[in-house]
């Protein structure tokens, strides 16, 4: 286990105001590790059910085409080889250290490795990732500095010179941890500059009928309209002033907590509105960082939290017999470095996000830029800006087969294919790795490369075993899509055909 430690002799940590507003409860970083292990596993056993489609050469992007759209200064061990059993084995390394990472053996070992493998994953098809993907690399990295595996874990069973559980902890990386975590809510601002936020109100109305990324609870509530108005301005007042407010509310703890039941509400909202992945449920996580030392301690009094407790803890004594092994320390020196190493990397994150921003001309040094790519970190947070888009749609691939019979390839089924709009949009795509998959096909700057690429692996995945006059012969992909009037009105279903394939053209 990693010792725990406060500097002494320094006079940034000696200070009570920035001990006050950067210091984290063990007892929080203990159950943001479970809670953040279990949303990466589970993101994993999504991502595996696609591991042949996604990750090999078999799949949408093969090792040659990913080479050609991965940054310079990234890295993915996942393009050293494309066959589906090296994928399906880097995929159960990754389970087996986010199983690490939940139940704290090997704790810090265990996050470096579950951040390499995630972000060699990432890397390895770009055209999947989300806001979420971004944050979950920014979370593991600052994780790995700090003593996440100090309560509630098999580490801590091991610890014969254990800080009490009741500590807390204080160093850069915690305030690189806490400072990021709700950055991402300030910068994202400044990107949401269009007038459907300010002075229309209408951004919500707007987010809340692309309806590819709306859930049927959300389809439901944008009748709202009144409450749409003011909820677009309240979501740039809150992404402003809550970074900001729940750092200065140090000198008040009950101002701090009614912020962090403000964010949770914010981010239930989006989860429940919103089937964008993993980014909310991540972001109901991070304001547990945030709960002040008291409020933990008065949570220990309640009967609920008491039975949680003793179960966690009663869950990891049972894996004492790896606990010898377990056992980690951590030197002053090795303290003093990673110190000035965290400080480092947070002013290249600050200078990174602030020249990102479209109000500034201004960008980062290349040596900035290359270095956070290089450890997964250069993230920008435009989600839903400068506005929505004001279209929906679903997507639609037609053909024949060789026989001449016609085939919806979408439903994989003979027969005509349905073109009549789906109630809800959200339920035509696979997953949301396929949404942004397909979605990116239509806006990359090379958008008729991926188009060509995912038409070869539609033909690939079609003829694959089948007999020769059922094989896929032609096909269309089309983008149905509709404009998004204001007042509720209807608009005209339009049929954009992106793509024509002959699977047996030279």
């Amino acid at each position: 286990m990693v010792a725990l430690r406060e500097p002494q002799g320094d006079i940034l940590y000696m200070h009570p105001i920035i001990k006050k507003t950067f210091e984290i409860d063990i007892r929080a970083l203990a159950l943001f590790r479970i809670g953040f292990g279990i949303i990466l596993f589970w993101d994993l056993a999504i991502r595996a059910v696609d591991l042949e489609n996604h990750y090999t050469d078999f799949g949408v992007l093969n090792r040659s085409e990913a080479f050609k759209i991965l940054d310079d200064y990234a890295f993915s061990i996942h393009l050293a080889n494309g066959t589906l059993f090296f994928q399906a084995i880097l995929f159960i390394l990754s389970f087996i250290f986010v199983i690490g990472l939940i139940t704290g053996y090997k704790t810090r070992l265990s996050i470096i490795i579950s951040w390499f493998l995630l972000l060699s994953l990432q890397n390895r098809n770009n055209m999947l990732l989300n806001g979420a993907d971004g944050l979950k690399i920014i979370l593991l990295f600052w994780s790995a500095f700090l003593p996440l595996g100090a309560h509630y874990s098999i580490d801590s069973m091991s610890n014969q010179n254990s800080t009490n559980k009741n500590d807390t902890h204080l160093s850069l990386a915690g305030a690189g941890l806490l400072i990021m975590s709700v950055a991402i809510f300030f910068f994202a601002v400044f990107y949401k500059n269009g007038d459907e936020w300010y002075p229309d109100g209408t951004a919500l109305y707007y987010a809340l009928h692309i309806g590819s990324n709306v859930t049927h609870l959300g389809v439901w509530f944008r009748q709202f309209d009144f409450i749409l108005q003011w909820g677009s301005y309240a979501t740039l007042v809150l992404e402003f002033f809550g970074p900001i407010l729940i750092f200065i509310t140090c000198w008040n703890y009950t101002i701090r907590l009614i912020m962090i039941g403000i964010f949770i509400l914010f981010q239930s909202s989006i989860a429940l509105f919103l089937a964008i992945g993993t980014y909310p449920f991540i972001n109901l996580l991070t304001p547990l960082l945030f709960i002040p030392k008291q409020y933990w301690d008065i949570f220990e009094t309640n009967s609920l939290f008491i039975k949680i407790s003793h179960g966690l803890n009663t869950t990891f004594s049972k894996f004492k017999f790896f606990t010898e092994a377990s056992t980690e320390k951590e030197n002053p020196l090795n303290a003093k470095l990673t110190d000035r190493f965290s400080f480092l990397i947070l002013i290249f994150l600050i200078i990174w996000n602030i020249t990102e921003l479209p109000q500034i001309n201004y960008k980062a040094p290349r040596l900035i830029g290359n270095t956070l790519t290089f450890f997964g970190l250069n993230q920008n947070w435009n989600m839903y800006g400068p506005r929505p888009h004001d279209h929906s749609g679903w997507y639609l691939i037609s053909g024949k087969l060789m026989d001449g019979s016609e085939v919806d390839v979408t439903k994989r089924k003979k027969g005509k294919t349905d073109f009549s709009r789906p109630q809800y949009l959200v339920d035509t795509y696979l997953s949301e790795r396929w949404r942004k998959y397909l979605d990116q096909t239509r806006f990359r700057y090379d958008s008729q490369r991926q188009l060509l690429n995912y038409g070869r692996f539609i033909c690939r995945s079609w003829n694959r075993g089948k007999p020769e006059n059922e094989k896929l012969g032609t096909f269309k992909i089309h983008f149905m899509w509709e404009k998004t009037l204001l007042n509720y009105k209807k608009a005209e279903i339009i049929d954009e055909i992106l793509w024509h394939h002959d699977c047996f053209a030279p």
